[in-house]
């Protein structure tokens, strides 16, 4: 199996979460990172960014960095085509479940708040919203990109992100 779809879904992704300044990669742990400053990182949104919107724009590029991540793995473990668009996060969900059963649980709580991350950004813009948001990196969501990084190498895919 070529491998050069989901790697360019997922260096696309990392480089988007990386972007947001909540989340990095380290190649040589093969592991995400959750920025674990708070006040860093409202610093980093609003002089990267937007003064006002910084923090909304950083969301934004998490969400869509989060589901390349996802769209990868699946891609990867031969799931679906890298070129299928029509594919919404719960079906990246159910099929990363399958694949790895004994952390479901994981993959399913961060699933979900992604999911509810992704929506409310993508219709409408509310004030510091997102502010009581910024545990859940650490807490559901790199947890859940360690484990489709994770997946990624039982595909057979072991030298991603290098």
């Amino acid at each position: 199996m070529s491998h050069h779809s989901c790697e360019e879904l997922f260096q696309a992704g990392t480089a988007l979460l990386a972007k947001s300044g909540l989340v990095r990669y380290c190649v040589q742990d093969k592991k995400f990172y959750s920025c674990e400053d708070k006040k860093a990182f409202e610093k980093y949104h609003r002089k990267k960014f937007h003064e006002e919107f910084g923090r909304y724009m950083a969301w934004v590029l998490f969400s869509v960095g989060a589901e390349n991540l996802a769209k990868a793995a699946c891609v990867c473990a031969g799931k679906i085509k890298a070129g299928e668009d029509h594919i919404q996060l719960s079906g990246y969900r159910l099929h990363l479940k399958k694949l790895n059963s004994c952390d479901a649980e994981h993959l399913d709580s961060g699933f979900k708040e992604l999911e509810r991350v992704r929506n409310r950004d993508a219709h409408a813009f509310r004030r510091n919203v997102r502010k009581s948001d910024f545990y859940l990196v650490e807490q559901e969501f790199v947890p859940m990109f360690n484990i489709m990084r994770k997946t990624m190498d039982h595909c057979g895919h072991f030298d991603i992100g290098q």
